[in-house]
């Protein structure tokens, strides 16, 4: 059972309404980064007004399913609907994995009055701002010195002597087990403990020449400054930001382990940048729901691409894909008209299975998944939300399946 009350005392001890809002959850983790499965045990974590400080800890409870819910918790009312406006309203919350608190508390070596207040400033702002869906990328690989930590712990010390192709496929038939986590939280430890605290320093966005994580930080006046800004985001959340012109051509670079955001500088006056304990976070006004996020430095000009979303500014996550350089596309629809997302395949072997798991079970019943790996050709094509190279079809005749199938039933595990 995950304990805290010996480092901080539980909400419901300086909270006593009845109802102080909604609890809005996303399924991730705020400590291991992994998915949070339906009726997993798991705490909450709580920031104030504008999510810079931590403000204290919920109790542990279920993780519910997706949509509402009829369930509270220290006077929250447990909330899983997207684009809730009561979850608006609340304070922000950050789920974890209760074994991944106990293994944290276990392995950060700082003092007992800290650890909280790192812990929400390194979870929490892994998000680029608020309200920000979780950002799944790819692993770097296996960190071997967590490994044998790990495998240790475990009792299975020659785990560690395997190739790291034998590891990744052990790896990918129980990607959600402790084990894996373990790992994770162990290099979250590792990365709270040894980062020094920092005041809180807030800034226009417009203002930052350059910075960099745990870095310094260099800025001016927005006239002097090149007219665009690049912010690179990896998982734990913006890394770097640099300037740039605003004549950055798509130069066909694709990550699967980094995002990016580019804005032209006058465009984001109203955006203020958040600095603590060498980590920055974005804080938006009403007026910006979002800003757009691209796999790839130099975003494509969408007004030269041949399909794309009407109303652009709904869109927060694109993707630029270089048809040659890839295996196929695998489409994840509601219904048979609306793409919930995509999965690239870099190679003939990868799945789609690791992407379609990150979907809720009511959105599983809606979804087409591909029958069969076999490529077909298409009889027609239908137009989609652009996510390619400008002048270049995102469909491409030799890269669709041409049969789709409805999955009914699925064993729900979010």
């Amino acid at each position: 059972m995950c304990q805290l009350h010996s480092l901080t005392t539980n909400i419901t001890s300086t909270m006593a309404d009845d109802c102080l809002g909604h609890l809005g959850l996303l399924p991730q983790c705020g400590i291991c980064d992994d998915v949070i499965l339906r009726h997993e045990r798991v705490i909450a974590l709580i920031g104030n007004s504008d999510s810079t400080c931590y403000r204290g800890h919920t109790r542990p409870f279920i993780f519910p399913q997706p949509g509402y819910s009829r369930t509270f918790v220290d006077g929250f009312l447990l909330c899983r609907y997207p684009g809730c406006t009561g979850c608006a309203k609340s304070p922000e919350f950050i789920p974890i994995h209760c074994d991944c608190c106990e293994i944290f508390k276990a392995n950060c070596h700082v003092g007992d009055t800290n650890v909280l207040s790192r812990l929400w400033t390194f979870a929490a702002w892994k998000k680029p701002w608020r309200g920000t869906l979780p950002i799944h990328l790819a692993s770097r690989g296996i960190d071997m010195d967590m490994l044998k930590r790990t495998a240790q712990l475990a009792g299975l010390p020659l785990l560690c002597k395997l190739p790291m192709e034998l590891l990744e496929m052990i790896r990918g038939h129980s990607h959600y087990s402790l084990f894996w986590r373990c790992i994770s939280t162990l290099l979250f430890a590792k990365r709270v403990s040894s980062n020094d605290l920092k005041p809180l320093v807030t800034m226009p966005l417009s203002q930052i020449l350059s910075w960099d994580r745990n870095g310094s930080l260099s800025h001016g006046t927005p006239e002097s400054l090149p007219g665009a800004i690049r912010l690179t985001i990896n998982p734990g959340g913006i890394s770097k930001i640099e300037s740039i012109s605003c004549e950055q051509r798509y130069s066909r670079e694709c990550y699967d382990h980094s995002l990016f955001i580019v804005l032209r500088r006058e465009r984001i006056s109203d955006i203020t940048a958040q600095l603590q304990n060498g980590l920055l976070r974005l804080h938006l006004p009403p007026s910006i729901r979002s800003l757009p996020i691209w796999n790839t430095p130099n975003p494509p000009n969408l007004s030269s691409c041949v399909a794309r979303p009407a109303v652009i500014s709904k869109w927060t996550r694109f993707t630029a894909v270089e048809m040659d350089k890839i295996r196929g596309i695998t489409f994840f629809f509601i219904s048979s008209e609306w793409i919930k997302g995509i999965h690239v395949h870099h190679s003939e072997d990868s799945s789609a299975q690791w992407a379609f798991d990150r979907f809720s079970n009511r959105m599983r019943r809606g979804l087409a998944f591909p029958r069969a790996e076999s490529w077909s050709q298409p009889n027609r094509r239908q137009p989609v939300p652009v996510m390619g190279t400008p002048g270049r079809r995102f469909l491409d005749k030799n890269l669709l399946r041409q049969e789709y199938r409805v999955l009914q039933r699925y064993h729900a595990r979010i």
